[in-house]
């Protein structure tokens, strides 16, 4: 029941796997079932939310996130054993194998670079195109990570980009950019990965440039299933209240100025802009 589109079938066909939510609105476990129906083999996840993109005749390979990080990860269903594997960098997703499994390609993004095609065998690595190109010339923002503790003691992790042409000593205006979801999760990279909508690229340019706030607060995905599911009975009021911790800080920093804070999200984060 409530299967994620999907079967991955090892190569002999005795075998397939998928990924099965343990609860609502929990992590996703890794099933895998015999052909026959015989036998089942349930591996438990509660750290990381696996996408299966490959069953090979060893190893299950699955993308999940790490808080900011998203990763590519293999798994021995024998002894369960979770091990993750070198891309030579971040990624966006987008995995696809050979029929040997020794060669995958996936895009590669970063801070300062758009989506690059990327082709792996073994140790050699190989970037197919080169997009980033187009950015020459571009004053690209600092984007930085940052954490609070929030107003119960949770801690909180965001993405802060800072003005385009930063003046130290300066209070600038704060665009408090809110992520959907809930269990969205915003990551420092260039055009605001893996969502474009308001982007905090642009947004730090504008007048004479702004600091842009996205909080990945309780509810986020990516910082575990407790995480994940502290914001029940308290959806929109505990991440907007998780998000003013935030804009205090800058604002007792003396980052931002007090007077000129705009929100805008959406989805949920635009009902917790609402709440804002």
């Amino acid at each position: 029941p409530r299967a994620k589109p999907g079967l991955h079938g090892r190569p002999d066909g005795d075998f397939y796997a998928y990924s099965n939510p343990s609860s609502f609105p929990g992590y996703s476990d890794i099933i895998l079932k015999s052909s026959d129906g015989s036998e089942t083999q349930h591996i438990e996840m509660t750290r990381l939310n696996p996408k299966i993109v490959r069953f090979s005749a060893r190893d299950l390979y699955f993308e999940a996130g790490d808080r900011t990080e998203q990763n590519l990860y293999r798994i021995n269903p024998k002894n369960q054993r979770i091990e993750k594997v070198d891309t030579g960098g971040a990624f966006d997703s987008t995995f696809s194998f050979s029929t040997d499994g020794k060669t995958f390609s996936f895009l590669s993004v970063s801070e300062g670079s758009l989506r690059e095609l990327v082709v792996t065998r073994g140790r050699k690595r190989q970037q197919l195109t080169d997009l980033s190109t187009q950015l020459a010339g571009l004053r690209l923002p600092r984007k930085e990570l940052i954490g609070w503790k929030s107003y119960d003691g949770l801690d909180i992790e965001a993405v802060l980009t800072w003005p385009v042409g930063y003046e130290a000593g300066k209070p600038y205006p704060l665009f408090v950019r809110t992520h959907g979801g809930p269990t969205g999760t915003d990551r420092p990279l260039l055009a605001g990965a893996p969502r474009w909508i308001y982007l905090p690229d642009l947004l730090a340019a504008e007048g004479d440039g702004a600091f842009v706030l996205q909080t990945n607060y309780r509810g986020s995905a990516n910082y575990g299933e407790a995480f994940q599911s502290s914001n029940l009975r308290n959806l929109g009021i505990g991440p907007a209240r998780d998000i003013v911790a935030g804009v205090e800080m800058l604002i007792e920093k003396g980052l931002v100025s007090p007077d000129r804070v705009g929100c805008l999200g959406w989805s949920q984060g635009g009902h917790i802009s609402a709440m804002l």
